[in-house]
């Protein structure tokens, strides 16, 4: 499971399907200043070693593009947190540093 065979999703109304990250890096920068405000709600590690994260954008105070959930896959599980690591919001960025729920 490559991310070149399953491409970025965003899904809000109309689910949309991107060839690249552009979009996503555009919408979730790590330099955002009043753009959308992007948080982490699932990530996963699948059997093959690659990576799933469902990642919620909201808009931001100032302006931002229109809201939605980004449903990423990565070939590499460790590349993809890498690549979340400053793009969404720090309260539950827990998840990146390997921290598991209570149960």
């Amino acid at each position: 499971m490559s991310y070149r065979k399953l491409p970025v999703q965003k899904s809000g109304g109309k689910t949309r399907r991107y060839r690249n990250l552009a979009v996503f890096n555009s919408e979730c920068s790590k330099r955002s200043i009043g753009g959308n405000i992007c948080t982490l709600t699932n990530i996963r590690r699948l059997k093959d070693g690659s990576g799933l994260a469902t990642v919620k954008s909201e808009t931001g105070p100032i302006r931002g593009k229109k809201s939605g959930t980004w449903l990423l896959h990565f070939a590499s599980h460790d590349i993809m947190k890498r690549h979340l690591k400053g793009r969404v919001d720090t309260v539950r960025s827990g998840m990146l540093d390997g921290y598991k729920r209570r149960r």
